[in-house]
C-alpha cells in the first residue's frame, strides 16, 4: 500500500460502518467530547445503504460514502490511504472510547517499541469482555470440535484473560474492536487482507504485525464495546463468515500435514456447531429458537462452501450491500 504523503503527529481514527449511524455518531461524539491530547482525524467510511444522517462535522471528521458494501478490512484500508498522522486507530462504531484511552494507546505506541496496542474492553455494564487471543493452533481447532475451547488461560483455548491494572502485558491478538498501530508500519504489512471479508481479518493482521515487533494490552486503560454491535441483526451471515474465514487463516499460515489436519479438525467442529445449533433450536422457543437456526443456516453454509460455489458466490450471499 502506498502511504499519504507527509505523515505527521498525531492520530488518524478510521471507522467502518455498515447501517449503524446512531451507534456511529455516540462512538464519534465519544472522542470528540473526551479528546485533548493533540491532532486528530477521524475518517469514517460507511459500507451500509441507510443515509449519512445530514449533520454538520468539522473538517477534521471525514465521511466517505462506498459505493456498495466492500467490508471491514477494505474499508480500513481505504481509511489508510487517507491517513495523515502517524499513529492509526481501528475502531468499531460501537465503541465508546474515553480520551484518556485514545492518548494511552498513542503514546504506547510511539514510546514502548510496539507496532500495536490495545486497550481492555468492557460491555455497557462494566464487566470484563475476553478480548484477547492467542494464535488458534491444531490443538484448539481439535478442542473446539467437542466445546472445550472456552476456558480462558487453558492450553485448550485461544482465549487469554488480561486483568485490569497489570500494566502493559504482551499479547498475540488484540480484538480490531479498538486497535492501535504505527501507520507506516501498518503501510508495511499491507493493510488489512481482503481476501477475508469479514472475520479472522485481525487474527490475520495481528500474525503480521507480531513479525513488526511487539502488540501490546493496555490494562490500566478501558474502552467500552457493545459486544456484538450489528451481529445480532445478521447471525446467519456472521456465524458463516466465522467459520469460512476460520479455515482461510489457516489455509494461508499452515502447510503439509498439518494443513490437512487443521482443515479437517475445523471442518468437524463447524459440523459439531451445526448439529449442537440445530438441537438446541428444536427444543428452544420464541427469540432463543430463531437465533439459533439462523446459527445453524449459517454453520451449514459454511459446511456447504467447502465444497461448492466460488469466494464471489459466497461474498453474494453473505455480503449484502
Amino acid at each position: 500500500m502506498t502511504p499519504t504523503d507527509n505523515v505527521r503527529p498525531g492520530i488518524s481514527i478510521s471507522i467502518v460502518t455498515y447501517n449503524t449511524w446512531e451507534r456511529t455518531i455516540k462512538c464519534i461524539r465519544s472522542i470528540m467530547d473526551g479528546y485533548v491530547g493533540g491532532p486528530y482525524e477521524i475518517l469514517v467510511l460507511d459500507n451500509g445503504v441507510q443515509p449519512c444522517p445530514e449533520l454538520t462535522w468539522p473538517q477534521h471528521v471525514q465521511i466517505h460514502k462506498s459505493p456498495k458494501n466492500v467490508g471491514f478490512g477494505a474499508g480500513h484500508n481505504a481509511n489508510l490511504l487517507r491517513a495523515s498522522f502517524d499513529t492509526f486507530v481501528i475502531l468499531n462504531p460501537d465503541v465508546t472510547l474515553p480520551g484518556s484511552t485514545l492518548q494511552a494507546l498513542a503514546e504506547t505506541v510511539r514510546s514502548e517499541g510496539a507496532v500495536a496496542a490495545a486497550p481492555i474492553l468492557v460491555f455497557p455494564d462494566g464487566s470484563e469482555q475476553l478480548s484477547f487471543r492467542s494464535f488458534p493452533s491444531l490443538r484448539t481447532e481439535c478442542a473446539r470440535v467437542v466445546g472445550a475451547d472456552r476456558k480462558p488461560d487453558s492450553r485448550w483455548s485461544t482465549l487469554v484473560r488480561v486483568p485490569v491494572g497489570q500494566g502493559i502485558v504482551q499479547v498475540d491478538q488484540p480484538a480490531a474492536a479498538v486497535l492501535a498501530v504505527e501507520t507506516e508500519i501498518m503501510h508495511r504489512v499491507g493493510g488489512f487482507d481482503t481476501d477475508f471479508a469479514m472475520y479472522f481479518e485481525d487474527v490475520d493482521l495481528c500474525a503480521r504485525l507480531k513479525s513488526e515487533g511487539k502488540i501490546l494490552a493496555i490494562s490500566d486503560h478501558t474502552a467500552i464495546h457493545d459486544g456484538e454491535g450489528t451481529a445480532k441483526s445478521y447471525r446467519t451471515a456472521t456465524t458463516f463468515w466465522i467459520e469460512n474465514s476460520r479455515r482461510r487463516y489457516h489455509r494461508k499460515f499452515e502447510t503439509g500435514t498439518r494443513r490437512t489436519l487443521i482443515l479437517l479438525a475445523t471442518w468437524i467442529s463447524t459440523l459439531s456447531h451445526f448439529v449442537g445449533a440445530g438441537l438446541a433450536a428444536v427444543i428452544s422457543s420464541g427469540s432463543q429458537r430463531e437465533v439459533l437456526f439462523a446459527k445453524s443456516r449459517g454453520y451449514a453454509a459454511a459446511l456447504a462452501s467447502t465444497v461448492v460455489g466460488s469466494d464471489e458466490y459466497w461474498r453474494k450471499q453473505f455480503l449484502k450491500n
